[in-house]
């Protein structure tokens, strides 16, 4: 038969290879947390998509929606576009 694999590299059959789950894994989120904070992205997106389609830039519209999702995390759709409204409408 062919050579040994580990004897090529300088390695011999009594090396030890530490198993694949001694690797810390990251733990997860319950779902509950994943489902709202994919809640919480569709409200953002919903609100960009209504400031761009009233005409604000989509650069001012993206930061006023981070802000007012940021200010109110639990926050709907309606109430991020409100809150970004707010912080988009004329100072003076």
């Amino acid at each position: 038969m062919g050579a040994n694999p580990a004897a090529t590299l300088g390695a011999t059959e009594d090396d030890v290879i530490e198993p694949v789950s001694s690797v810390a894994k990251k733990p997860t989120k319950p779902d509950e947390s994943r489902a709202e904070a994919a809640g919480r992205a569709a409200a953002s997106a919903e609100a960009l998509s209504a400031l761009i389609n009233l005409g604000y830039a989509h650069g001012d519209a993206a930061q006023a929606v981070a802000t007012a999702a940021a200010e109110a995390p639990g926050a709907g759709t309606s109430a991020v576009i409100k809150a970004a409204l707010r912080l988009l409408a004329p100072k003076g």
